[in-house]
């Protein structure tokens, strides 16, 4: 790719809001985990979204359209 093509992608990544984790999110991460019967990384990322206030999380896993509160887990890959 070349660079100012790169750059223009880092650009447009740079719009999206980064959540980090945090002793309480890690905490809640394994209650979700708990009380849901989720993988550990999945709790950590559905986590993350509950907290940034996502409607939609984009997953590859067989959560599709499993919902938590507001926020819905959608398959693009799911036919």
């Amino acid at each position: 790719m070349p660079a100012p093509e790169a750059a223009a992608q880092v650009q447009r990544l740079c719009a999206f809001q980064v959540m980090g984790s945090t002793a309480q999110s890690v905490q809640a991460a394994i209650a979700l985990a708990q009380e849901h019967q989720l993988q550990w990384r999945d709790a950590l990322i559905l986590e993350a979204a509950l907290r940034a206030g996502a409607d939609v999380l984009i997953s590859e896993d067989g959560q599709a359209g499993r919902r938590f509160g507001r926020l819905v887990v959608e398959n693009l890959f799911a036919g």
